[in-house]
């Protein structure tokens, strides 16, 4: 910001041309004192509204965040549950003569009754018209390696499976690795 104090209409004019070709605002100071003291009033008036109005958005804008960081975790938590989801979903196949999702999976045949029964909750819970079908499908490819670990052997599992996962109806090496890998990495 800079002022300028000139006398005569030519350098008025040289000086508006000057202005304009920097792209700077221009502002009338007017000639008497109480015209002055008008326009200075006026002008703190109207910055009093506008710290007013940002004081306001401010403010709204506090209240508005602090309700968002109430609710964030749970939002959060049901995007991870939606993305969980689709991620999932994507891995169907899709049949489009039905309109339907085809998935196949692996599963023990002990859980298979467990299985069958999530999907008809699922079919309830949603209010779908369509009912799940479920097939066992029989293969000559060998299964994946299930191996059920609760919370003491969870641990020693992950190491064996570091080294390496057994093959379909191997012996699991885990229960032995109990028994050996503390003596052998405490000595």
């Amino acid at each position: 910001v800079f002022i300028l104090f000139f006398q005569g209409e030519q350098l008025r004019t040289r000086v508006h041309k000057i202005c304009e070709g920097f792209r700077a605002t221009l502002y009338q100071c007017p000639e008497t004192v109480t015209e002055r003291r008008e326009m200075t009033d006026a002008i703190r008036e109207r910055i009093a509204d506008l710290e007013s109005v940002l004081q306001t958005t401010q403010d709204h804008r506090i209240t508005q965040l602090q309700g968002i960081a109430q609710d964030i975790d749970t939002w959060q938590q049901k995007v991870k549950k939606i993305k969980a989801v689709f991620h999932v979903m994507n891995k169907f196949n899709l049949d489009m003569t039905q309109r339907c999702f085809i998935a196949e999976c692996w599963c023990p045949e002990e859980d298979l009754e467990e299985i069958q029964q999530a999907l008809n909750r699922g079919v309830e819970h949603s209010g779908s018209t369509v009912p799940n079908i479920f097939n066992e499908v029989t293969t000559t490819d060998n299964p994946p390696t299930l191996f059920k670990t609760d919370k003491y052997t969870r641990g020693f599992q992950a190491i064996v499976d570091a080294y390496g996962i057994p093959s379909y109806q191997e012996v699991n090496p885990t229960p032995f690795t109990i028994i050996t890998f503390p003596f052998l990495f405490a000595v």
